[in-house]
């Protein structure tokens, strides 16, 4: 599925800021803050895919928006216009 700048943006800033504050919460269990934290790392994998398959980049650089300032970066190219590779454009699915 590809994602819109928008969208990515969006859900982007909310799963960083959910990692954000379970980093800052009191350590009383670790363990479930740690599953915490590697739940949420793979849902911002799972955006920065649909992000990177709308620019029609390879979803393996993925792994690379763990670094915050990748995950930022990605908000700002526009998607390749009309269909690739990995779909049809989402700007164009509302006007079908």
């Amino acid at each position: 599925m590809r994602r819109t700048r928008t969208n990515y943006a969006m859900l982007s800033i909310l799963t960083s800021g959910l990692m954000i504050i379970m980093i800052n919460l009191p350590p009383q269990q670790p363990e479930q803050t740690l599953s915490a934290l590697l739940f949420a790392s793979a849902v911002h994998i799972y955006l920065a895919i649909g992000r990177l398959k709308d620019m029609n980049a390879n979803p393996w650089w993925s792994v690379l928006t763990l670094l915050p300032l990748v995950s930022f970066i990605l908000m700002f190219p526009k998607g390749t216009k009309g269909a690739n590779q990995y779909g049809e454009d989402p700007r164009e699915k509302g006007n079908n």
